[in-house]
């Protein structure tokens, strides 16, 4: 942990704010806080453990609270620490819960304790913690101590030291036990005492454990355990023992190996055996399998025949496909044709002659149809001339429809100019009056402002005309304290004086020297020197009550001035603050003055509304007076407007009902015959694909035809019948190649010599072989 700056304000006896530079301080790596007694070197350390934990160590968390008594009333007690933990530099600012003066009125209210833990980066300082749990948890993991480890080890208490070094060896062992938790040394040593004694039980059961082995040895071994036994000569008996034990084993070694090569020989034996049964089995399943193959050769015949003729007739397929898709396509053609002639309604299609070119009944003639589509495009034709026409008759009906609610809105906008116009004078009234209230309130509003300044630097006076009185009655409590002690220590000064003239003689007879003058009747010779009573003053002791004497002379005096200072800075107040009147009423006499000057303000504060709203209601009524008189002109000519529209919608609708006959509207008929000329168009389209597929039908008849009587076949039926699929091919080729090839490996198989020579040899006994191995 390393410090860099440390800032306290209204922080103990500091009520300012002071700053400590703890980098500039330990450039040297070592530095001192001195000073006199009271001076706030331990309040220095008290901010540090108090930014770390929000708390002071020792006896004085016992204090009401932490926060300056000297400090102004309204000031924030504040300890900020910029601190390095692990690597990590923080900025700590912490604040106790201090009672602050209320913003408004008399009294305090309480100010929670607060805290904010922010880190250094390279975009400058960054949140961690406000919250005091979430910042005390981060402040402890980094810190590794609570506030008492610390007090014992980075912070040594005030006074302990000093109790150290003063104490006897049993009470500084405490001492250090308090200080640094020695209680692990204890640990340890305890420790050590118990391991000694799980030590101990661990050799007596070894012991045991030996014996018991010992036991065991004997008793597998047949032999008797000598008399006595420690735990070298165990070994060397149990060496002996394992001796004999190893000559035994070599020996049975000997017969293991016979046996494992008699036990080589009837397991080859038993292999062989199995071999010659593997090889006999399966040249038996061979055979079944050979049988089946050769009854199954009916069925092969029949698929070659199959295979056969449907290779024969695979090039005439694709021919008799093409016959069969063009029919289908050409009887798809005319069903659809069919359909169609019969959904068109057309009467005029119904008339024409039913004979096509290939010879069909039913169906028109092409150029009939195609003839029927132009006429029929021709109508739409006229009647798309006319749609601009009818365009034009909707475009006047939506604009006498737009005219006539213009001219229902124009009235009610009439209605409405009229009714605001009505109340208008009432209302311009009301505004003047509002106008008039503001501007008096801000004639007024200096002279109360400057009432309640009065007032408040009255209310501010009384309250340190208060605190200089305490000032004043707590200096001459003072005064009267340093004065007696004055007095005291000029006595005691006094007193030690007069004892020391009374015992002067000793004092000048202490510096006789034989064969020098007396300083006094100035014989050499002194026969009776006189001798120091006991309890003698000397010279440096009334030097020293003295001094007391006149410090505290000095320090009644300078209480004295300080005095007269308070008791003048008083009288001053007394007179700001308007003689001895008191706090509440000078509070309630400044609150009265403020409520007065605040309500001036705010009435004073409308008069650039007021005028502007009077302004604004002069410019609202000439506007609806300019509405009023363009919607009345506005009105007469939409009402023109709509009877000129209405003439002329009149005359383009007989038109247009002429020639939009039974349909709602001409783009409703030409849309109904574009439908029936695209009919049309298809109809005949139709028509001369079905022409052209009958052609291709009896050409592709001919060469089918044609290809059967070259392959020497009878008819295109026995095509159709010897046909296959290609998947139908492949599994009867499939089925060909699995029996031939089936039939070429048994046979290949049976002829192995090992089957042959399997096939002439006796079958083995390998129960028995089985038991001989």
């Amino acid at each position: 942990m390393r410090l860099h700056s440390l800032t306290m304000t209204a922080f103990g006896p500091f009520a300012g704010t002071e700053r400590v530079d703890l980098d500039a301080l330990s450039t040297a790596g070592l530095f001192l806080f001195t000073g006199a007694t009271g001076a706030g070197k331990t309040s220095v350390l008290d901010a540090v453990c108090f930014a770390l934990y929000g708390q002071v160590p020792g006896a004085r968390q016992q204090a009401r609270s932490v926060r300056s008594d000297h400090a102004a009333e309204d000031a924030r007690p504040e300890v900020v620490l910029e601190v390095t933990l692990r690597g990590r530099r923080l900025r700590i600012t912490r604040s106790p819960q201090w009672d602050r003066p209320k913003r408004r009125g008399g009294g305090t209210t309480n100010e929670p304790a607060k805290v904010r833990v922010e880190e250094t980066g390279p975009h400058g300082w960054a949140a961690l913690a406000t919250r005091l749990d979430e910042s005390g948890q981060l402040l402890g993991r980094l810190l590794g101590l609570s506030l008492a480890q610390f007090c014992q080890v980075v912070l040594l208490p005030q006074g302990q030291f000093a109790e150290f070094l003063r104490a006897d060896a049993d009470r500084r062992g405490e001492l250090l036990e308090n200080l640094f938790d020695t209680a692990r040394f204890t640990a340890v040593e305890g420790w050590l005492v118990a391991r000694r004694q799980v030590a101990a039980r661990e050799l007596d059961d070894v012991d045991l454990r030996l014996a018991q082995l010992v036991a065991r040895v004997a008793e597998v071994a047949g032999a008797d355990v000598p008399e006595p036994l420690d735990a070298s000569g165990s070994r060397d008996w149990v060496d002996r023992l394992l001796d004999v034990a190893r000559a035994d084993d070599r020996s049975a070694a000997s017969d293991r190996r016979a046996a494992e090569a008699g036990a080589a020989s009837a397991l080859q034996a038993l292999d062989v055996g199995r071999r010659l049964a593997d090889l006999q089995q399966r040249r038996s399943v061979l055979a079944d399998r050979l049988a089946d193959l050769r009854a199954a050769q009916v069925d092969h015949d029949r698929i070659v025949l199959e295979l056969s003729a449907a290779r024969t007739v695979a090039p005439l397929v694709p021919l008799l496909d093409e016959v069969r898709r063009l029919q289908s396509q050409l009887e798809e053609l005319r069903s659809g044709a069919v359909e169609a002639q019969a959904a068109l309604v057309h009467p005029l299609l119904h008339s024409l002659p039913a004979t096509g070119t290939d010879g069909t009944t039913g169906l028109p003639p092409v150029e009939a149809v195609r003839a029927e589509s132009r006429r029929v495009r021709h109508e739409i034709g006229d009647i798309r001339r006319l749609e601009a026409q009818e365009a034009e008759a909707e475009a006047l009906g939506a604009a006498v429809d737009a005219l006539e609610r213009r001219v229902v809105e124009i009235e009610a906008q009439t209605a409405k100019a009229a009714s605001w116009l009505q109340g208008a004078d009432a209302r311009r009234s009301a505004l003047e009056a509002d106008r008039d209230v503001a501007y008096s309130a801000a004639t007024q509003r200096d002279e109360l402002r400057a009432g309640y300044q009065r007032a408040a630097d009255q209310w501010a006076a009384g309250r340190r005309r208060d605190a200089a009185r305490a000032e004043v009655i707590e200096a001459r409590d003072a005064l009267l304290g340093l004065t007696d002690s004055a007095q005291q220590a000029r006595e005691e000064w006094l007193l030690l004086r007069q004892r020391r003239l009374d015992g002067m003689a000793a004092e000048l007879a202490s510096g006789l020297i034989p064969g020098d003058g007396c300083p006094v009747c100035g014989s050499s010779e002194h026969p009776r020197p006189a001798t120091r009573p006991e309890g003698a003053v000397t010279r440096r002791q009334e030097v020293r009550a003295e001094q007391l004497a006149s410090a505290a002379e000095t320090a009644r005096r300078d209480a004295s001035t300080a005095l007269a200072a308070l008791e003048v800075k008083l009288a001053e107040l007394r007179s700001a603050a308007g003689g001895d009147t008191d706090i509440a009423s000078l509070q309630a006499e400044a609150e009265a003055a403020g409520l007065a000057a605040d309500d001036v303000d705010r009435r004073a504060a409308g008069l650039s509304v007021a005028v502007e709203a009077l302004a604004g209601f002069d410019r609202e009524r000439e506007s609806w007076l300019r509405d009023q008189v363009s919607l009345a002109q506005e009105a007469r000519g939409a009402q023109q407007q709509v009877a000129d529209h209405q003439a002329r919608m009149s005359a383009l609708l007989a038109v247009i009902g002429a020639a939009r006959g039974e349909d709602p509207t001409l783009a409703a008929r030409a849309a109904r015959l574009g439908r029936v000329a695209d009919h049309l168009d298809a109809l005949a389209s139709e028509l001369r694909e079905a022409d052209r597929l009958s052609v291709a039908v009896t050409g592709a008849l001919t060469r089918a035809e044609a290809g059967v009587r070259d392959c020497g076949l009878p008819s295109l039926a026995t095509v159709a019948e010897a046909a296959r699929d290609d998947t139908r091919i492949r599994k009867l080729d499939e089925l060909r190649q699995r029996h031939d090839s089936g039939l070429a490996a048994v046979v290949a198989q049976l002829a192995e010599p090992e089957l042959v020579d399997a096939g002439g040899r006796p079958s083995p006994d390998l129960t028995a072989l089985g038991a001989t191995a």
